[in-house]
Parts: structure tokens; sequence; C-alpha cells
């Protein structure tokens, strides 16, 4: 019992004093201390004892929301101007994997996959570009509302987050290929010219945008190999296969200790799991709402096995 009190006012002096703690007491945070509370729970024994357990359960989830998530800048912001969180490094990581996960990859409008190079931080190989599909809403966080593509992709979209009409039809294609993820076998051509119709974008069929890549088939072919693993939760072996830099002849490019290098699975290991963790655990007790929609939630639950 004394260990749990001494984690309570832990956690208690941290909220207190507006301090983060260190990486290693957050990682201890979301992994040894739920562990050992739940395994005092399975053993208390009085109404103590689970007075105790509750408390620190709600100290937990209050420090999770407040110092892990950075929910202390929820407030008003002008629909002009970006979120505080928006630029954070934890909340860029997880929209990057989440985005990357509900679209198998692709650039929604090209069908190629969005290149590796897009995230490793270096300018001079692109970035890539968090697509608000509503310009009057650079204020909002919710994952639903963002496209990514690459610098050219955006700034061909831009003009359409200006009218209501480009709103709409950014919406549609989300939603579109959010149906298509969600077909339980292999999508097929006759699948993408049903599910898009006659969903125009930028004076041209989404279907004939997708069926014009000069690679059609087998990036077809990658993407359903791509979206059984999503399916299957195997989120880890999807962004080693489809994330890892590589040279001019496809073999992975390797840093000094010889491991492949691959920005997207280094957020996802060192940043993303962690919060999508907090996520699960605040759901229902903490408001998320202007993080993440209930659809968002519901693709989090389906995809992200943690």
């Amino acid at each position: 019992m004394r260990s749990l009190e001494k984690i309570i006012s832990s956690l208690d002096t941290a909220l207190e004093e507006k301090t983060a703690l260190s990486r290693e007491t957050i990682d201890e945070l979301m992994v040894t201390y739920l562990d050992f509370i739940k395994d005092f729970k399975k053993d208390a024994k009085n109404t103590e004892e689970i007075r105790i357990y509750d408390e620190a359960m709600d100290t937990i989830k209050d420090y999770v929301a407040d110092r892990h998530l950075g929910l202390r800048f929820k407030g008003k912001t002008s629909s002009t101007k970006y979120n505080p969180i928006f630029h954070q490094d934890w909340y860029k990581a997880s929209l990057i994997v989440f985005k990357l996960v509900t679209f198998g990859g692709k650039n929604p409008m090209s069908f190629d996959f969005l290149k590796p190079e897009l995230f490793d931080g270096n300018p001079d190989t692109d970035l890539f570009q968090p697509h608000h599909m509503d310009s009057r809403q650079k204020h909002l966080l919710q994952f639903d509302i963002f496209l990514l593509f690459d610098k050219e992709w955006h700034s061909r979209f831009a003009p359409l987050a200006r009218t209501e009409l480009g709103v709409q039809l950014s919406h549609e294609l989300e939603n579109s290929i959010l149906e298509l993820m969600a077909i339980d076998r292999d999508v097929t051509q006759k699948d993408i010219e049903r599910v898009f119709g006659d969903l125009e974008i930028l004076g041209r069929k989404v279907s004939d945008w997708w069926k014009s890549n000069p690679d059609f088939s087998r990036q077809l072919n990658d993407w359903n190999d791509d979206r059984k693993l999503i399916r299957e939760g195997k989120i880890r072996e999807f962004l080693s296969i489809r994330f890892t830099l590589r040279d001019e002849n496809g073999d992975a490019i390797l840093d000094e200790n010889g491991i492949p290098m691959n920005p997207v699975l280094q957020m996802y290991d060192r940043i993303v799991k962690e919060k999508f963790n907090a996520f699960f655990l605040l759901d229902g007790v903490k408001d998320l709402s202007h993080l993440l929609t209930d659809r968002d939630m519901e693709l989090l639950k389906r995809y992200f096995k943690i």
C-alpha cells in the first residue's frame, strides 16, 4: 500500500507544480504503474484499499491528460491560428501514423504510396504536408479533418479548402477511401469505380486519377497486402515494409548500428504507441473530443491493438 501511495504522491506533485515527469517515469506510468495497480486491486481486501485504488487511477488519468497529452492547452483559439498542440512532436507523430494506417499509406489522389523521405525531417527530400480540408478549421485538432500529402499535392488541394464545394469534395474523398479500407477482402478496380462513383476533383474522376497511376496493378496488389496487415493489427510490420528508407537500388539504408532507417517506425515505437495507450486509458473518462472524433476513436480501437 505504501508503494501505491508513493505513486499517487509523485503524480500529484507533478500536477501541482505544473512540471512533467521524466521520460523514464512516463514509461513507468504507462506500464509498470498500471500493472502494479491492477495487481493491487486483485488483492484488495477492504474498502480502504479499494479507495486507494480508485484514487490512484484517478490521479494517473489526471496526469496523463494534463502533462502527458498537453490537454492544459485546451481552450479558445482563433480559427485562423493553429492550436499550440498542433506544433508538438507527439501530436504530429500521432497524426502521421494514424493517417498512414487509416489510408493504407496512400496519397489519396495519386494512389502512390507516400514516400518515407517525406517523414525524415529533411526539407531537401520534401516534407509531408498535413492538409486541413477546411481552411476555417486550422484551430482544430481532430485527426479526421486532415489529409496527408506531399508538397505538390498539398498546393493543388489548398484552394479547395477555401470553398464549401471543395470542403465537401475532400470529405467525400476521405469517406470513400475509408470505405475501401473497410472491405474485408482484396479491393478490385471495380470496387474503386463503384465506391468513388462520379466523385470528381480537380477536373477528373477520382477513380480515373487512381487508375491512371502508371503502376496501378502493382500499387493495388501492394495496397491489398498492406490492408491485410492493418486489418490484422500488424501495424509495426506494415510501417516496417512501407516506410524504410532505400537507396536507388532498392536496398535499405542502414544507420551507424546497421539498422534499417525508418522515420515512421521510429515515431511509432518512440512516441505513438505510448500516446495511443493514453487515449485508450482516458476514453470515456476525460473529454478527448477536441483531439478525437467518435470515428477517430473507433478506427484507433479497430486497427491499433496495442
